[in-house]
């Protein structure tokens, strides 16, 4: 569980994020129940660690965001696939951006790999 000055810079974090947020549609997306209701089964299913650490660097840590594996701006539809989505810590997430811009599709495999892992496909 994480502690309230955690959950303060999370908010703060947030808040940052949505206010350089241009879309509508994505905006009201982000605030929506059903992006709720999918986080916490996002989080129940990866027991709150963030995947990438866990099948990276071999340590359990607790996930800050759920990072979209293809992104809502590139495919809507995708926006609630179950398997479209991975817990991460914050700088976890800022280095997958960082990885996006030099091979997008390789990354995208490669956090494929980690759930497939995780669901016993792969």
């Amino acid at each position: 569980m994480k502690q309230r000055k955690e959950q303060g810079k999370d908010r703060e974090r947030h808040k940052r994020y949505k206010a350089q947020r241009k879309d509508q549609r994505e905006q009201r997306f982000y605030s929506s129940n059903d992006w709720e209701l999918m986080k916490q089964a996002i989080i129940n299913k990866y027991k709150g660690m963030c995947i990438y650490s866990y099948y990276t660097e071999n340590k359990i840590v607790s996930y800050d965001t759920i990072h979209h594996i293809v992104p809502v701006k590139d495919d809507w539809n995708m926006r609630l696939h179950l398997y479209n989505l991975i817990p991460v810590t914050e700088s976890v997430h800022q280095k997958l951006h960082k990885m996006y811009e030099k091979d997008k599709e390789g990354t995208q495999q490669m956090l494929n790999n980690l759930i497939a892992k995780w669901n016993g496909w792969g």
